[in-house]
């Protein structure tokens, strides 16, 4: 069955909950998603132990993954290798739609020690990429396994589950045997590890008054460590990410609460109504109130 995503729910730690999606027999969830309904028209930087697939069907999105930022077109896709983060990011006006498989790796390598776990399954999950970027003809293979899987779990025949394994077995091949070819190798687990809890202590505490040092402190680094390390992972720094977590919680307050716009700023962080306004209307094209209106008037139509 697919689901329709129309935002991202993420735990306390920045993982993506797919529980109630993802089926305990049968540990794979589809999606359909259209990026420019999302409040803030991206879907956030999170990571998942599942690996996934996505392809791009309208528009043109910016996909963010560790170490670099990639522009995708209709047809294109990506693939994620377990607790890689990740995120999109709408690029031009009009409609944007993706299709996307997550599924937990047991579901190809079988029983722990097999030949389908010890000599395919594990060996990527430990060295293969972090991830595969799909553009060009190469990977056709691997999108036409994907669309076969994608299908298949959509009408959910009897026994569609064995179609679906097999499908996914075809693109994680495809996956395997490109993946010598792509310079994506997966980063190093610490520096993995140290990025995911610099973003996830930022996520919980961006309504705060954070400075760099509060960050350092938390995550037991120095200042000018974790400067490094967020600029090698995402090529910004850990205050410009703050700044964007603060707009972006900002957004969605306005379009799903009454608060006022007062206690909006002063919830996610920002010193005075007037910083924020100014802030926000740097970043959206408008004000926090123009916004509003213009979301309100977006669902009333």
């Amino acid at each position: 069955m697919i689901s329709e995503i129309r935002e991202l729910k993420l735990d306390s730690s920045r993982r993506q909950e797919l529980q109630e999606d993802k089926k305990p027999l049968f540990p794979c969830a589809v999606y359909r998603g259209e990026v420019h309904s999302f409040v803030r028209q991206e879907i956030p930087l999170h990571w998942h132990p599942d690996l996934e697939m996505a392809v791009l069907d309208q528009g043109s999105i910016w996909v963010t993954l560790t170490g670099g930022t990639y522009l995708l077109h209709p047809g294109e896709g990506y693939f994620t290798n377990a607790n890689i983060m990740h995120g999109i990011n709408y690029n031009e006006s009009g409609p944007c739609r993706y299709r996307s498989i997550v599924f937990d790796p047991s579901l190809l390598s079988g029983a722990p020690g097999s030949v389908f776990d010890a000599v395919y399954v594990r060996p990527f999950l430990e060295s293969g990429p972090s991830f595969c970027i799909l553009k060009g003809r190469k990977w056709a293979p691997a999108i036409a396994a994907f669309d076969r899987t994608w299908n298949v779990c959509r009408e959910e025949p009897e026994g569609y589950e064995f179609a679906a394994r097999t499908a996914l077995s075809d693109a994680f091949l495809e996956l395997k045997k490109n993946s010598s070819m792509q310079n994506n190798p997966r980063p190093a687990h610490l520096q993995e590890l140290r990025m995911q809890s610099m973003i996830s202590w930022l996520d919980e505490h961006y309504g705060e008054q954070v400075r760099l040092d509060d960050l350092a402190a938390a995550v037991h680094l120095s200042a000018r460590e974790c400067q490094r390390v967020f600029a090698g992972a995402l090529h910004i720094t850990p205050m410009e990410y703050l700044q964007k977590k603060r707009l972006g919680e900002a957004a969605t307050l306005l379009s799903d609460s009454v608060l006022s716009i007062t206690e909006i700023g002063y919830r996610c962080g920002f010193e005075s109504p007037s910083y924020f306004t100014n802030q926000f209307g740097k970043a959206m094209g408008m004000s926090p109130r123009q916004y509003r209106r213009s979301i309100h008037d977006s669902q009333t139509k």
